[in-house]
């Protein structure tokens, strides 16, 4: 059942490596990401709102794991 647990969603397995990368160097993972971004708004502008679901679920999948983190 743990093992479930910490095997998570399938989205979590993309997001966990860029948030990692970000923790490692902020300022050029958000550079990335944000380049990316504009490229893919650029050329297909209804995707903006998937871009923003994107960062948004970003935002909730790091608050979840600085809570398991400050947890013992």
């Amino acid at each position: 059942m743990a093992e479930e647990k910490e095997k998570g969603w399938i989205i979590d397995q993309l997001f966990n490596p860029i948030l990692d990368f970000l923790d490692e160097s902020p300022f050029l993972g958000i550079f990335v990401i944000a380049f990316v971004c504009v490229l893919i708004v650029a050329f297909f502008p209804p995707s903006l709102v998937f871009v923003l679901l994107f960062i948004g679920y970003g935002f909730y999948l790091k608050s979840k794991r600085a809570k398991t983190n400050k947890e013992p």
